[in-house]
């Protein structure tokens, strides 16, 4: 998919019957589709090109030697990613939307990135 393709499909949300969780499923597909692509060695030979594919459309203060030291020393991060997704519930409070976790969940959670953390 082009790029603006890319952009529909992960910013649809009233569509998918699991709304912001699909969302972001979706977005995570992208990232992850673009790190894929960036790791491919023939994408190192094409650096300007993607810069000014990118142009104004994306703000870092990230230098370029850096993006070459994270495509190389990161590329291979990209098939070693745990995705979790936290339990609760939804509900409205004055009219603003919240998603409620127990203690028990966030507790869970918690010791599940102190482990991955070795904190």
């Amino acid at each position: 998919m082009n790029g603006e393709e890319a952009l529909k499909y992960s910013r649809m949300r009233k569509e998918d019957p699991r709304g912001d969780f699909g969302r972001q499923l979706r977005q995570r597909q992208i990232i992850q589709g673009v790190i894929k692509k960036g790791a491919n060695v023939s994408t190192l030979w094409k650096y300007d090109d993607m810069l000014k594919a990118v142009g104004n459309n994306v703000e870092t203060n990230i230098s370029f030697d850096e993006m070459k030291s994270i495509q190389k020393n990161y590329a291979e991060a990209r098939h070693h990613v745990e995705q979790i997704e936290i339990e609760g519930s939804g509900s409205k409070i004055d009219g603003v939307w919240y998603y409620n976790v127990p203690e028990e969940e966030r507790a869970s959670v918690q010791n599940k990135l102190k482990d991955h953390l070795g904190l």
